[in-house]
């Protein structure tokens, strides 16, 4: 199968979807960031703290999830990934949201 073909068979409902992962994540960052800047040891620059890409993952074996990447919060911040996965699975991102974070 031409590789490019299959690009133009996505799903029409994924980009918005994305679009709105990415824009209800930011939206997380900000209302965590009110409550939580002084309480999370994890080193996060929450001056700049942005999710840069939202992702639909598909595996060839499993139940797809979504992704989101989010900026300038270290690789180790492990408790404010989980309380953006556990924020965004209350707010309807299921079956679950792997966060990934990068400087």
């Amino acid at each position: 199968m031409d590789k490019d073909a299959t690009l133009h068979n996505i799903p029409p409902w994924r980009k918005p979807a994305l679009d709105t992962l990415q824009a209800e994540c930011n939206t997380l960052i900000a209302k965590i960031g009110d409550v939580a800047e002084e309480r999370l040891i994890d080193a996060v620059n929450w001056a700049a703290l942005k999710c840069n890409e939202a992702q639909l993952v598909i595996p060839q074996e499993g139940t797809p999830f979504w992704r989101v990447c989010i900026d300038e919060a270290s690789p180790e911040a492990h408790q404010f990934a989980t309380a953006i996965a556990e924020g965004l699975k209350r707010w309807g991102w299921l079956p679950y949201v792997e966060v990934t974070t990068e400087w």
